[in-house]
């Protein structure tokens, strides 16, 4: 994945509503939403999505429900933890690549350090 596509993912995850969100049978609420709304619309409170099919049938509706709610949260964990990881690899091969020298292990030194690029 590259740096422009962790940003496009992180610009749409800044750009949803605020999380955490949590699934409740097939549909995601934002999780401890209060709504001015009447309790007779208490059932639609803080509603995200809802994975029910209205014509036929959709497999997984509750997992599917699951999955996103958890998307939300980890979204943004895991695109911090690949630039977390990106920087470290990115240290550790301009380390090799400066103190190995001409001992016969710099083509995968450079190697290692283009892959830390992308």
């Amino acid at each position: 994945m590259t740096e422009s596509e962790l940003t496009r993912l992180e610009s749409l995850a800044a750009a949803a509503t605020s999380g955490p969100w949590e699934a409740r049978r097939a549909s995601v609420y934002v999780a401890n939403y209060r709504s001015p709304l009447p309790n007779n619309f208490m059932m639609w409170q803080g509603l995200i999505a809802g994975c029910h099919a209205t014509i036929g049938k959709i497999e997984r509706e509750e997992e599917n429900a699951e999955f996103i709610a958890a998307a939300r949260t980890a979204t943004i964990e895991l695109i911090a933890e690949v630039r977390r990881l990106r920087a470290s690899l990115a240290r550790v091969s301009k380390a090799l690549v400066h103190n190995v020298g001409d001992c016969g292990y710099c083509d995968t030194a450079h190697a290692i350090s283009e892959d830390a690029k992308q």
